[in-house]
């Protein structure tokens, strides 16, 4: 569906000579990409509603959707199994938090957190089938996540310091997820690598 409104775009704008012939497939692209996107936070949106939990799903993507373009990890193998499989995790990412199933015991999350974020440092940023990075970029990536995570550490310190449970709790859900995903993306790269050799 969201090829079909891509496609249907790029028709329009060549139509109306706003796009070149040869650069179509490119546009076509960008534009399944964007629609892809506003799709799943529509979607996100959905399940703050239903949870009554607009707030902590609007925080939990402007902190892990950086987080996670910088990371990497396991990719769906089609747009409409990551447009799935991320509501999903907004799903049970929101449930948890809702029903505080973390506890309240902002030591115990702090020291959690602090465990998935060294996993997440020591994992690194992963290639993909369809990103293939050089060192460089690897490494230039890998700077702005540790930079990234320290703003996490220092936010998730004062949210504790002030005994705010729930603050503590979304930096820990956003450092689990990611985690899962970088350890879920080295699995299946090792995999992969096994059926080549």
């Amino acid at each position: 569906m969201i090829q079909k409104i891509a496609e249907n775009i790029v028709i329009k704008q060549l139509e109306c000579q706003n796009i070149l012939e040869e650069d179509k497939d490119v546009y076509k692209y960008g534009y399944v990409l964007v629609l892809g996107a506003v799709v799943n936070i529509v979607l996100a949106f959905f399940v703050g509603i239903i949870f009554h939990e607009i707030l902590f799903v609007l925080s939990f993507l402007l902190i892990f959707i950086p987080l996670r373009s910088f990371c990497g990890g396991w990719h769906a193998s089609s747009s409409i199994n990551c447009m799935v499989i991320s509501n999903v995790i907004i799903f049970f990412v929101t449930l948890v938090y809702k029903n505080h199933w973390l506890g309240n015991n902002n030591s115990f999350l702090v020291i959690l957190d602090v465990i998935c974020m060294l996993l997440i440092v020591l994992c690194r940023t992963q290639d993909s089938k369809a990103k293939c990075m050089s060192l460089e970029e690897k490494d230039r990536c890998q700077r702005i996540v540790k930079f990234q995570l320290c703003v996490h550490f220092v936010m998730m310190m004062f949210m504790a310091y002030i005994n705010y449970c729930p603050g503590v709790q979304l930096f820990l859900l956003i450092h689990i997820v990611q985690g899962l995903l970088l350890w879920c993306g080295k699995w299946k790269n090792e995999i992969e690598k096994r059926k080549v050799t």
